[in-house]
């Protein structure tokens, strides 16, 4: 894993970011989580079975479809109506598991606890357990989910919801105004041995990076995701957003160069509004050519060409006391190639000062 480099604070902010993005979110994490079950209805006692309790390795993935193939679908699944397709397709997405060292995934794009547990299954590793809370997603029927070795001993949603468009967006959108709640995301709280206890926000935002109206959206979105991170940062604990939030950081730039379309990872970034992040971006330790973590074939040729095809909408940002701890970090592109058009953003986590 490339080290991140030394001291610095990823300068997240476009100007003016909270601002543009209208009253803040209040979030009640009482009301939004309760004791965590898995997907096999056992309650969780905050298990952690790593293998090396000296190092937490934390990677998110968008996995593309992550389906059972049988009824319900959602009829805009590759795999509705077939389920040895979408068994082929589990079987791809564990084989990069298993290639790719991670003590908690945080997934995206998981139709349910019937597609999470047999992907586990395929994976072949008792130290996982599945965890998911569904979210409202009625159109897709996809959810965030969690494979780990560390069991969250509180887990939830929240219900808040935020206005758009927000005054001064940029995002081009001139429809009538209406609110957004986060349809898929995931809150849970780990308590992994030797480390701070952590709330994990995990998320997968509104798509469509250029699209006015997703624009506008995806920045209510960032206003409920902000909310939670206050919330859990007033009770002292350390915070840890991953997912994909469907747009670029302001800086430092990825691969193709793509300037975001919304102040989406300013907002969460930036959770007590000052106008200077509180969270740092991962992706910082990553070298420039290797900074991209979806493939999309824009112009329809076939195939999506680097770098100009690329891009990274997927981001883990850590908060100073983890920041402080990062090891390492990498976007797989090799295992993952082939089972999903994104790529793993793979973080590790140790003693104090590690990334130094």
């Amino acid at each position: 894993m490339a080290p991140p480099r030394a001291a610095a604070a990823l300068a997240l902010l476009a100007a003016g970011a909270s601002a543009l993005l209208g009253p803040p979110v209040e979030v009640e994490l009482d009301l939004a989580w309760a004791p965590a079950v898995d997907c096999s209805g056992r309650a969780s006692r905050g298990e952690d079975r790593r293998p090396d309790p000296a190092r937490l390795r934390v990677a998110t993935w968008n996995v593309e479809w992550l389906t059972d193939g049988r009824p319900p679908e959602s009829p805009r699944s590759p795999w509705a109506g077939d389920p040895a397709g979408a068994a082929g397709h589990a079987r791809r997405v564990a084989a990069a598991l298993r290639a790719v060292p991670a003590d908690v995934w945080v997934l995206q794009e998981v139709e349910g606890c019937a597609a999470l547990e047999a992907l586990r299954g395929a994976v072949g590793d008792a130290t996982y357990r599945a965890f998911l809370v569904p979210g409202t997603d009625a159109i897709l029927r996809q959810n965030v989910a969690l494979l780990t070795r560390v069991d969250p001993t509180l887990a939830g949603r929240t219900a808040a919801r935020a206005g758009y468009p927000a005054d001064g967006s940029a995002c081009g959108y001139a429809g009538p105004g209406s609110t957004s709640g986060v349809s898929k995301h995931l809150l849970a709280a780990l308590a992994p041995r030797g480390l701070p206890r952590i709330a994990l926000l995990a998320l997968h935002l509104k798509a469509f990076p250029d699209e006015p109206r997703s624009c506008a959206q995806r920045e209510a979105q960032a206003l409920v995701a902000q909310g939670a991170v206050r919330a859990a940062a007033a009770r002292g604990w350390e915070v840890l957003v991953a997912g994909d939030l469907n747009d670029f950081a302001p800086d430092p730039p990825d691969a193709a160069g793509n300037a975001p379309a919304s102040r989406t990872v300013a907002a969460i970034a930036d959770w007590d509004r000052d106008g200077r992040a509180d969270l740092t971006g991962a992706l910082e330790g990553v070298s420039r050519g290797d900074r991209w973590t979806s493939a999309w074939d824009r112009d329809g040729d076939g195939a999506a060409a680097y770098p100009g095809e690329t891009g990274a909408l997927d981001h883990v940002l850590l908060s100073a006391g983890l920041a402080g701890r990062l090891a390492g970090v990498r976007v797989d592109h090799l295992a993952s190639a082939g089972a999903s058009d994104h790529r793993p953003v793979v973080v590790e986590l140790g003693a104090v000062g590690a990334g130094a």
